[in-house]
């Protein structure tokens, strides 16, 4: 990440070149995704009238670790594995 921007001296008229370098991590960008998402989801459920079409969010633990993570899936793919419709 790059900024620039130039400040102008009235006296001198004189124009100061700042340059600023910078970076972000990779995970900042995917927590701000996941962050996102599930906000996005929460919103979908919140103005979606048929339950099949909504989103289950839930915590489970992650495989082999105590530690917590979250997940959705659509409900809609849960309905079409019962009725063992995995065709559309």
């Amino acid at each position: 990440m790059t900024s620039c921007f130039a400040v102008a001296d009235e006296a001198k008229k004189e124009v100061e070149v700042i340059e600023v370098y910078g970076y972000k991590h990779l995970t900042l960008f995917k927590k701000e995704w996941e962050q996102k998402r599930f906000e996005f989801m929460d919103f979908f459920n919140a103005n979606i009238d048929n339950p099949d079409l909504k989103f289950d969010c839930r915590k489970k633990d992650a495989r082999n670790s105590r530690i917590k993570e979250q997940f959705a899936k659509m409900r809609m793919i849960g309905v079409l594995a019962k009725n063992n419709l995995t065709r559309i």
